[in-house]
């Protein structure tokens, strides 16, 4: 009997580079297809390869630096840990106990969304391996996780339409068939973690914007699942009462959700300059250029690196990445200031530039250096 051809055919690998969180499939595909680093050749062994093997190891190096990351800062560390703790403490409560929620406010730049979608895929690989795919009682697919971002001023029916949408279900109905079958879905598929992003975009001074806090409020409710809230300018992390809290979310769930806030790196105090150090180490260790060496970033770039990224984790892997791209174009394998001084990032930190560069030199900052090769601080893995 002969087999299909159909059936022989291999599954095609999904484009990740248009692959979006906001849809189940596109999800699931950046879930499930970490990224994997290419090895590391010497300038000898990167000489040997043939023209197309040299094309191929490029481009894998290309992809590889341009999605690299988190970096497990303790900021970032320590953040990760709350959200798990909330979830795991809620994932066994009884239908009748209301599950608390994570909102994590940090300003832009810092890593925020990255850190939240490290730990939702994490924590959608970690489910789907324990329950499996699909939910055979449901005859639905096992979706853990559930990733949406706010569009601008929201009102109920768009948050329930983007929950829906991220299940790929109709968007037809009108506010209380649409609600229906967002909770339908989120049931159906054992979903455990909503993460809704860029919060701060609901304007609690309108009537749609109170009206889609009570909304949230009541999905919180009637949701087995945690909720984690991400945004700019959530919660004053220096206000204990919550009528100091800045959002009226934050506010109305004063009692039910536990607080992530962080900031940028400084360079003032020692330990503020150990972690600084401890992220370059890191940063080069894991970069896959023929000629780096010890100390490239870590002590050659520090200052010059706090400098261009205003201790911005986006800012500072944006110069890294696109730097690496064109040391690995020009051909000169590692990186230095001139190579770097030709690469443009985002407009705030060339902004800032100059104020980071003054302090530096007078001596207001700095960043720590090695005392000697055999006291090298621990380098921090890599999630």
């Amino acid at each position: 009997m002969s087999t299909s051809p159909q059936r022989n055919r291999r599954p095609s690998e999904p484009d990740l580079r248009v692959a979006s969180l906001v849809l189940k499939e596109g999800f699931k595909a950046l879930a499930t297809h970490p990224l994997i680093r290419p090895e590391q050749l010497t300038p000898s062994e990167l000489e040997a390869l043939s023209t197309s093997a040299r094309a191929d190891y490029n481009r894998r190096r290309r992809a590889y630096h341009a999605n690299y990351g988190p970096i497990k800062t303790p900021m970032l560390t320590e953040a990760s840990n709350t959200i798990n703790m909330v979830y795991e403490s809620g994932l066994d409560k009884r239908g009748d106990k209301v599950r608390e929620s994570v909102i994590i406010s940090a300003p832009p730049g810092l890593g925020k969304t990255t850190l939240v979608v490290d730990c939702a895929q994490r924590i959608f690989n970690d489910r789907r391996a324990e329950l499996g795919d699909y939910i055979a009682s449901e005859d639905a697919e096992h979706i853990p996780v559930v990733y949406i971002s706010m569009p601008s001023n929201p009102t109920p029916r768009a948050i329930d339409e983007a929950i829906c949408r991220f299940f790929a279900a109709p968007l037809s109905g009108n506010e209380s068939t649409l609600l229906g079958r967002a909770q339908d879905h989120a049931l159906s598929c054992r979903s455990v973690l909503i993460v809704l992003d860029e919060v701060q975009f609901i304007d609690a001074s309108t009537p749609n914007g109170r009206h889609s806090i009570n909304h949230l409020k009541s999905l919180t409710n009637y949701l087995p699942v945690t909720f984690v809230f991400v945004g700019t300018g959530l919660f004053n992390p220096d206000a204990p009462y919550a009528e100091d809290r800045v959002h009226e979310l934050v506010s109305q769930m004063a009692r039910r959700w536990t607080p992530v806030g962080f900031n940028g790196f400084q360079l003032k105090t020692e330990t503020q300059q150990q972690q600084w150090r401890d992220t370059l180490l890191t940063l080069e260790r894991d970069l896959v250029l023929a000629r780096k060496h010890p100390g490239m970033l870590a002590d050659d770039l520090a200052n010059y690196l706090f400098a261009r990224s205003s201790g911005h984790m986006n800012s500072l892997m944006s110069l890294i990445t696109r730097g690496s791209r064109k040391a690995i174009t020009t051909g000169e394998e590692k990186l230095t200031e001139e190579l770097l001084s030709t690469v443009a990032i985002d407009a705030e930190a060339e902004r800032q530039r100059a104020s980071y560069l003054a302090q530096l030199d007078a001596g207001a900052i700095g960043a720590k250096r090695a005392r000697s090769p055999r006291r090298e601080p621990r380098v921090p893995k890599v999630a």
